[in-house]
């Protein structure tokens, strides 16, 4: 992977995994967007029921719902990228 995170500290072999199935346009679900958001909103409902604020869980929980309105959700998680340019990004 060349490019600006190849070596970096966020460089991962997730995101290699990732990044290559977005460039490839492989979105074969290993887990969906819909399953990612349904699991986003319990960690935030599980933060509410405990007083405690988890903004950005929020936040990818709402990213996750974007891409899944847009059409995404029994796509690979990889899919939540389309949430980028859909007409709330």
């Amino acid at each position: 992977m060349r490019n600006g995170i190849a070596g970096g500290p966020l460089d991962s072999g997730y995101l290699r995994a990732k990044a290559a199935a977005i460039l490839n346009e492989d979105w074969a679900p290993n887990f969906t967007v819909t399953n990612a958001g349904k699991d986003a909103d319990l960690v935030v409902e599980a933060g509410r029921d405990n007083g405690v604020r988890l903004d950005i869980a929020e936040a990818v929980a709402a990213r996750l719902h974007r891409a899944e309105d847009l059409g995404h959700g029994e796509k690979d998680l990889a899919a939540a990228y389309f949430a980028s340019f859909g007409p709330d990004a």
